[in-house]
């Protein structure tokens, strides 16, 4: 504890100072005010097996790695409410106002009704199944929005447009592409939020996700467009849109952007 302590301590006074920091050569935000949460559920207490789930998670923890200056990792067992919930809660109290937290996350996804689901237009809550219970997207929510920094949230799961939850904030459509060979996809703005944030999520909230061993689908269509040299939000979400394996499946990723964030920035930016 005292040690932890210490490091906290020395990392408030490195980052008043400015010692022991270079400006990222990727883009405006410092290495060290990057923290991210990657989680993977393949096999769950509660919701039985998502094939691919590890290998998504473990492909996006080295990708990440290369981009941000914490990170924290759970996956099956270790992904339990409890912990995701303590994950989150460290770090976005960590991010500074210039900083960005990043969470993504791999496994099912559910959508029903709760007793105490009241304000959704569908009726049903949407929610992460974790290794031992389900996170609900107005936890998520309340969690997100205390961040002084931005924020980008990745689901591929299913029933996902809205996991992250903005209550009471009717979206705008943007555009909305339906376009017979490629895939159909919809880029919503949330102007009017008390986060900026970006969200990616592989399907509609009333449709699924898909993927087999190798992992899901929405994943293999980011890591291909950063592979292929995709560097800034916008250059790798039109790469994703026209993935044709997506096309394929019908399976329709979802864009929002919430306030204020500059999509034309670099990812993890």
């Amino acid at each position: 504890m005292l040690e932890d302590n210490m490091k906290k301590i020395l990392a408030f006074f490195k980052r008043l100072f400015g010692f022991g920091k270079s400006k990222d050569t990727r883009g405006s935000i410092l290495r060290d005010d990057k923290y991210a949460l990657v989680i993977g559920v393949e096999k769950s207490a509660k919701f039985g097996s998502c094939p691919g789930a590890r290998n998504d998670s473990n492909r996006v923890r080295n990708l990440l790695n290369q981009r941000v200056g914490h990170l924290e990792f759970l996956q099956d067992n270790s992904a339990t409410k409890a912990n995701i919930l303590a994950k989150m809660r460290s770090l976005i109290q960590q991010v500074p106002a210039g900083g960005i937290f990043i969470m993504t996350y791999s496994g099912h996804g559910g959508s029903q009704a709760f007793p105490d689901t009241h304000d959704e237009a569908d009726g049903n809550d949407e929610y992460l199944c974790c290794y031992d219970t389900y996170l609900k997207d107005d936890l998520i929510w309340s969690e997100i929005t205390r961040c002084r920094g931005k924020v980008f949230l990745f689901f591929d799961c299913c029933h996902s447009e809205t996991m992250f939850r903005a209550p009471l904030i009717p979206p705008q459509d943007l555009t909305k592409d339906d376009d017979i060979v490629g895939v159909s996809s919809r880029d919503s703005k949330i102007p009017n939020s008390p986060v900026d944030m970006l969200v990616w999520s592989g399907c509609p909230d009333n449709t699924y996700s898909y993927g087999d061993s190798n992992g899901g689908l929405l994943t293999n269509a980011m890591l291909s467009a950063i592979n292929a040299g995709k560097t800034t939000y916008n250059e790798i979400w039109s790469r994703i849109k026209s993935d044709r394996t997506l096309s394929r499946y019908s399976q329709i990723p979802q864009q929002t952007v919430l306030g204020k964030f500059d999509i034309a920035s670099r990812f993890c930016e």
